[in-house]
């Protein structure tokens, strides 16, 4: 198992998340006796089987205002004609229907790569 002493000069070898399912799932072992048996606390067991992935379940920070769907929709319709790139942000935020400021708006065009010419900024 994972939980055997380390060799000299190597690190403690941490019982992985894996560990705990693949002795619920094959050996059928109960939250107790996968504590037992791995020395990782019942509570971790626990979490490790509860979880639906071993990765982390929930996107860490603040969520985006914009979707990056959104913002892809409007770059395309952008790329027409030079009338749509020269709007200004305000504009460009009424007529999506975009409930953000004009520099949130242009922070997440930054964010995929977009950015305003001389010539459009100038709009």
């Amino acid at each position: 198992m994972d939980s055997s002493p380390p060799q000299r000069n190597q690190d403690w070898p941490t019982p992985s998340r894996r560990t705990s399912r693949v002795l619920k799932r094959y050996a059928n072992y109960s939250e107790r006796q996968i504590a037992a048996a791995t020395g990782i606390p019942k509570s971790t067991v626990h979490d490790h089987l509860r979880l639906p992935t071993s990765r982390t379940y929930r996107p860490r920070g603040r969520k985006t205002k914009i979707d990056s769907d959104t913002i892809d929709k409007i770059i395309t319709s952008l790329q027409g004609h030079y009338n749509e790139r020269v709007k200004p942000w305000s504009k460009l935020r009424e007529q999506w229907g975009l409930d953000c400021t004009d520099q949130t708006l242009a922070s997440s065009f930054m964010r995929h790569g977009y950015y305003k010419c001389k010539a459009c900024q100038k709009g």
